[in-house]
């Protein structure tokens, strides 16, 4: 292990969620080029990646999991939905949303409380 402290080393950890939202949307503006949507609403968060590795150019080895991760934790969504009708089929749409997360952490974080600010687009295609 004393040669491990002489290198570069790395520590990175990665965790994910599978999320379902339950969102509401009103409309703000209906005309023939653009609409455009109020989305509120919240989303339950199930914890399905927690891993903790270190590296370095001597070892690379998985040291567990974070232990202050909760397995179940919510968010509280707000955005807006807005779509470019370019046809009567085909329209593109950019939405961004502000999503603010509660009881990700246990107790031990200081109050960090983690929030994410995004940017979804695509293009919806109508049959």
């Amino acid at each position: 292990m004393a040669n491990l402290i002489s290198h570069s080393t790395t520590l990175t950890q990665t965790y994910g969620y599978i999320e379902i939202p339950i969102e509401v949307k009103y409309v703000i503006l209906e005309k023939k080029k653009i609409n455009s949507k109020l989305i509120a609403g919240f989303s339950s968060l199930f914890l399905n990646k927690n891993e903790v590795f270190v590296s370095s150019p001597i070892i690379s080895q998985k040291l567990g999991k974070a232990n202050n991760l909760n397995t179940i934790n919510f968010s509280g969504n707000l955005g807006f939905d807005i779509d470019f009708n370019l046809n009567k089929k085909l329209n593109l749409n950019i939405n961004p949303m502000l999503k603010t997360q509660f009881n990700t952490f246990s107790e031990r974080t200081n109050g960090f409380k983690p929030y994410l600010l995004a940017l979804y687009t695509g293009i919806k295609y109508q049959f």
